[in-house]
């Protein structure tokens, strides 16, 4: 029994010489299970056994093997089974300290995972909207050129329109003066031609009476109408 519990006890001096090479867990010697290296004792001082029921390790340095350890243990009073109790608690520490290790290892790996995927999203949300603005920054150029052409277009018809104002009128005052024009000749043509109406009438009424007359007396008749003749030419 107390081979196997000096193999079991190598055993654990070479783990925990591999577990702090490897900086898994920094071990203090077993002369001091809660305290620094330079502490001769678990808890408390001067006393075999303190409150706690732990015992006083005397610091033993560190690299020393673990059957010298056990040797010293031995001598000091530790018996087999409360060496083998402590070795049994600093494997549980170890193992739940790999345990807590992991844990976080694997809490910090998703963590990472869950960084690069919102990573990920965010730069395509990024590029998106680089893409959002370079569209609405060719969208708002597009509409400044629309709207300078809209100014453009608009001042062409304001001025088309001022100019077609100005030909209307004038046409309509060149129309007006060639419409009243034509009144006038119009009038004094109906005038002329009330004129003529009214000599041709008186003609016509002289040339009645005249012939009215010669029907009458023939020959006394003919003085008067070459009279009448001469003041119509």
């Amino acid at each position: 029994e107390v081979g196997d519990l000096k193999e079991k006890l190598d055993k654990c001096e070479a783990d925990l010489e591999k577990a702090r090479k490897a900086n898994e867990l920094s071990l203090l010697p077993l002369s001091s299970f809660q305290s620094v290296a330079t502490t001769e004792k678990w808890i408390g001082e001067g006393n075999d056994d303190n409150e706690d029921g732990h015992m006083i390790v005397p610091r033993i340095p560190a690299g020393v093997s673990g059957t010298a350890l056990a040797a010293s243990l031995l001598r000091d009073g530790w018996s087999l089974a409360k060496m083998f109790e402590k070795y049994q608690e600093v494997a549980d520490a170890l193992r739940h300290e790999r345990w807590e290790r992991k844990h976080s290892e694997a809490i910090l790996e998703r963590v990472l995972h869950e960084i690069e995927e919102k990573a990920e999203l965010i730069l395509d949300e990024r590029a998106q909207h680089e893409k959002m603005v370079e569209a609405y920054s060719l969208m708002s150029q597009k509409l400044q050129e629309a709207l300078s052409v809209h100014d453009t277009y608009e001042n062409t018809i304001r001025t088309l329109k001022e100019n077609f104002h100005l030909e209307l009128q004038k046409v309509t005052d060149e129309a007006a003066a060639k419409v009243e024009a034509v009144l006038r000749r119009s009038e004094e043509q109906g005038r002329m031609l009330e004129s003529l109406h009214t000599s041709v009438a008186m003609y016509k009424r002289l040339y009645d009476e005249e012939r009215r007359s010669r029907s009458l007396i023939p020959h006394s008749a003919e003085p008067i109408l070459g009279i009448a003749m001469r003041s119509c030419h």
